[in-house]
């Protein structure tokens, strides 16, 4: 069995990160300001799916995915982080954006009809020419 599937994706992620200062034995003496940070993308990908038979009420059988598109960054930034030392001296990381990039993203899985098993893999290559690899593993298991 094969199947194509395209599929959209719009996300809006927002983090809000209250402001701390660093304690402990070993810490800096450091006071970080809280930042709020937002960002929206859109992801369009193409899947590709083979299986060994039909998905049934009784399990899922062997499955290889195969899916790959294009993630954009639409708005928003991940926020600047300012802090200063017990001194007085302040400096600020500029958290930048989420660049646009090429995703795909390979998976085998198969399961039965109280668990499913999946072994996956992601590979990201952005605007600025760096590649990203993920791998997972999971196991999904009903009671």
């Amino acid at each position: 069995h094969f199947s194509l599937r395209p599929r959209g994706l719009v996300e809006y992620d927002y983090l809000k990160e209250n402001r701390y200062i660093e304690t402990g034995d070993n810490a800096i003496a450091l006071t970080v300001a809280g930042r709020n940070s937002s960002q929206t993308t859109a992801t369009t990908t193409l899947m590709a799916q083979w299986s060994a038979g039909p998905s049934n009420h009784e399990g899922r059988p062997f499955a290889i995915n195969v899916e790959a598109g294009r993630r954009s960054a639409l708005s928003g930034n991940l926020g600047q982080t300012t802090a200063t030392f017990e001194t007085g001296d302040t400096f600020t990381l500029n958290g930048g954006r989420l660049p646009s990039a090429w995703v795909s993203n390979i998976s085998i899985l198969q399961g039965g009809l109280d668990y499913t098993w999946k072994i996956s893999t992601d590979i990201e290559r952005g605007s600025d020419k760096g590649v990203a690899y993920g791998v997972r593993a999971s196991i999904s298991i009903a009671l």
